[in-house]
């Protein structure tokens, strides 16, 4: 059985209190990254997204017109004479 000073026990608590302080310190620093990161690729989508409807836009804008097509007369049967 092992029995400690409360010195070494001030002391571990120090340890244990440092431990958490940089863990949180990692974990608030990984979160700033994550959310900038997520803001630059909304922000590219956006930039992208804009850049295809403007394509978009002037393709149609400079479509020539397609005339519709005629729909092919209906084949009409006769019945055969019968004697």
């Amino acid at each position: 059985m092992t029995v400690t000073t409360a010195e070494e026990q001030q002391t571990n608590a120090e340890i244990r209190l440092e431990k958490a302080r940089k863990v949180a310190l990692e974990r608030a620093a990984a979160m700033n990254e994550y959310s900038t990161e997520a803001e630059h690729r909304r922000t590219k989508s956006a930039k992208l997204k804009a850049l295809r409807l403007a394509k978009e836009a002037e393709e149609l804008a400079n479509a020539e017109p397609v005339a519709p097509k005629k729909k092919p007369a209906a084949k009409t049967t006769r019945k055969a004479k019968t004697a």
